[in-house]
């Protein structure tokens, strides 16, 4: 397996992976591809980790939280979900005027929400 790994990354120089890529590629558990990339990092090799952070805004509807993508089909497809008597009326409206209209006449709450993840890689 560490031969493997090893080998993915070095194969990828320059580009950071996450624990679950190297793992679907290598066919190992995410687990021990996980432990085995934090003692790569840890030893004396050239594997970094690096955490990355990315926000994801979303609203509040009916205690879920849905995220509010650029994608008007998927803005149509919230409102058809949370308030299909209004749908009819929605589907004329522009990408931006529906957004304003889940966040304006919907949502409870608007809500930004950041994800955390460790990428490994070896710099280029």
């Amino acid at each position: 397996m560490k031969k493997e790994v090893r080998k993915v990354l070095e194969a990828n120089k320059g580009l950071f992976l996450t624990a679950d890529i190297v793992a679907a590629v290598t066919n190992y558990s995410e687990g021990h591809v996980r432990t085995y990339l934090h003692e790569l990092a840890d030893g004396d090799t050239n594997v970094e980790r690096e955490r990355r952070y990315k926000e994801i805004y979303g609203v509040v509807l009916f205690g879920n939280f849905v995220v509010l993508t650029d994608d008007r089909d998927q803005l149509l497809e919230v409102v058809k979900t949370y308030r299909i008597s209004e749908f009819d009326k929605v589907k004329s409206m522009s990408k931006s005027e529906i957004r304003s209209f889940i966040i304006d006449e919907l949502a409870s709450q608007e809500v930004t929400t950041k994800t955390d993840k460790l990428y490994f890689g070896i710099p280029a």
